[in-house]
C-alpha cells in the first residue's frame, strides 16, 4: 500500500521517528490510525447520545435543576 502525504505530515512523521519514540514510519501510521479510529467511533457514539437527548427533550423527559450542587449530584449518579 502506498500513501501520499503533504510535506507537513511527511515532516511530522519523520520527526516522530527521529525522536526515537517510534522505530519506523509504520509504527507512526498505525498509532495515527488507532487514534483516528477511536475518535471516529467516539464521534458516532456522541452523535447518537445527542440525538437521544434531543428526542427525550422533545418528548418532555426533562429535569429541572436549581443549583450547581444538584447538577453535580445528578452527574455523579
Amino acid at each position: 500500500m502506498n500513501i501520499s502525504l503533504t510535506p507537513h505530515y511527511e515532516n511530522l512523521v519523520k520527526e516522530c521517528v527521529e525522536s526515537g519514540r517510534y522505530n519506523n514510519v509504520s509504527e507512526v501510521m498505525r498509532e495515527a490510525l488507532r487514534a483516528w479510529e477511536k475518535n471516529h467511533y467516539y464521534e458516532d457514539w456522541l452523535r447518537e447520545q445527542a440525538q437521544q437527548g434531543y428526542a427525550d427533550m422533545l418528548a418532555g423527559k426533562t429535569l429541572k435543576i436549581n443549583s450547581k450542587e444538584e447538577f453535580v449530584k445528578l452527574a455523579k449518579g
